[in-house]
């Protein structure tokens, strides 16, 4: 599997999965995406992709997964200087979920990430989601803390690619 920089022409099949997800996690009652609040983002996505700062991964020859990855630094994380990936709209196809496709897109950006001399991959996620927190956990991301937010409370963690 290989973790390839999405182009420009491809952002609608992006935004499907991002889509697609965000109607699963409203199914299940997870305030992750809603979809108003996707539908909303569509263009600063749109401009994301444009940029450069969405990668995909495929499986037999179909989108599985797509990411955002980011260099700039972040004010959630006080601007910390420390080189990182900051990680953003992880999202696995439903079709191949359950396949290790999210665990494989994380193990790409540890590998980018040490190739690239970016010490820290960083994320954050909804606070009351524990299933989501526990997988980054379970995938060796440290908590770091709660930043409340004018919309929610998120998750911050922190995967010291050196293992410091």
């Amino acid at each position: 599997m290989e973790l390839v920089q999405v182009k420009p022409f491809e952002f609608d099949s992006v935004f499907a999965v991002l889509a697609e997800n965000a109607k699963w996690l409203d199914s299940i009652n997870i305030v992750q995406w809603p979809v108003e609040w996707l539908s909303a983002q569509k263009e600063q996505i749109r401009t994301s992709v444009e940029l450069g700062h969405y990668y995909k991964v495929m499986l037999d020859e179909t989108l599985a997964g797509v990411v955002e990855v980011k260099v700039a630094l972040e004010e959630i994380w006080n601007y910390d200087t420390q080189p990182a990936y900051y990680i953003h709209k992880l999202a696995v196809s439903r079709q191949f979920k359950g396949k290790g496709i999210g665990t494989s897109v994380l193990e790409l950006l540890v590998s980018k990430a040490s190739v690239n001399g970016v010490d820290k991959l960083r994320l954050d996620c909804v606070a009351h989601n524990s299933q989501l927190r526990q997988y980054y956990q379970n995938f060796g991301f440290n908590f770091k803390g709660i930043v409340p937010t004018s919309e929610i409370e998120l998750a911050l963690y922190e995967l010291d690619i050196n293992g410091e």
